[in-house]
């Protein structure tokens, strides 16, 4: 369940901290500048979060892609971040498709000239700048792609704007904005208290967040394909 915290609450919690001993030296910060340092600040703990990974808190899935014969790359969704994994739906099965190396292209490539784009289970993809790029290039037809992938934190604007702080974890970010303007007023005693509580919170959040789910935690991948007559292969080459 999300536990979703506006934007005013942030600016609340914000100039609460910052003001703690201080006597309300933060009012004189505009709310241009606090709003933008907030959300620097909740940019900075989405990364912490996105990095922990686990199970994503902030993955979503994108709209299918419809493989064009003959074509090998397709433009990656506008609030594209990073990605977790890509499908291909060919007939009527679904293939997780790997990524490919530089050490693998002049082979993939050589595979397209043989035919190799109409295999389903040949298909090798990497993320080139704001593209997804195929090898060998796809030949199918009716074809699909679906892309998992971690969408870019969307800045709050409005008052009523909300991030998902998890379980409390908003409070990384709270604090992190307070210490900024506290560096910025040279009030180093707040400061170095501050300090000492984000420090608890990020301690926590690296401790928790790789295990949202703890009854089945993330398992070794099989890179090499070793269960290619198992379904654990499916879809994967085992031999270059």
């Amino acid at each position: 369940m999300a536990l979703n915290v506006k934007l005013s609450e942030f600016r609340t919690r914000v100039r609460y901290w910052s003001d703690a001993s201080t006597g309300g030296t933060s009012d004189h910060y505009a709310s241009a500048e606090v709003d933008y340092r907030i959300n620097k600040s909740i940019e900075a703990l989405y990364d912490l979060l996105v990095q922990a990974r686990g199970h994503e808190f902030y993955s979503a899935t994108s709209a299918p892609m419809a493989v064009t014969s003959g074509v090998g790359s397709y433009p990656l969704p506008a609030d594209f971040y990073q990605l977790v994994s890509v499908l291909l739906s060919a007939s009527s099965q679904i293939y997780d498709v790997p990524t490919w190396t530089n050490r693998q292209k002049s082979q993939l490539l050589n595979d397209g000239i043989s035919g190799g784009g109409g295999d389903p289970a040949s298909l090798r993809y990497r993320v080139k700048a704001t593209s997804l790029q195929f090898l060998p290039t796809p030949t199918g037809t009716g074809w699909t792609f679906t892309l998992d992938y971690i969408p870019r934190f969307t800045e709050l604007t409005g008052p009523d704007d909300a991030f998902d702080g998890v379980n409390g974890w908003e409070e990384w970010a709270v604090l992190d904005c307070a210490m900024g303007m506290l560096a910025k007023d040279s009030d180093t005693e707040v400061y170095q208290m501050l300090g000492m509580k984000k420090a608890e919170v990020e301690a926590r959040i690296k401790r928790l967040a790789p295990d949202r789910d703890a009854e089945h935690p993330e398992r070794v991948q099989d890179v090499l394909g070793d269960f290619a007559g198992s379904d654990y292969g499916r879809g994967r080459r085992t031999t270059w």
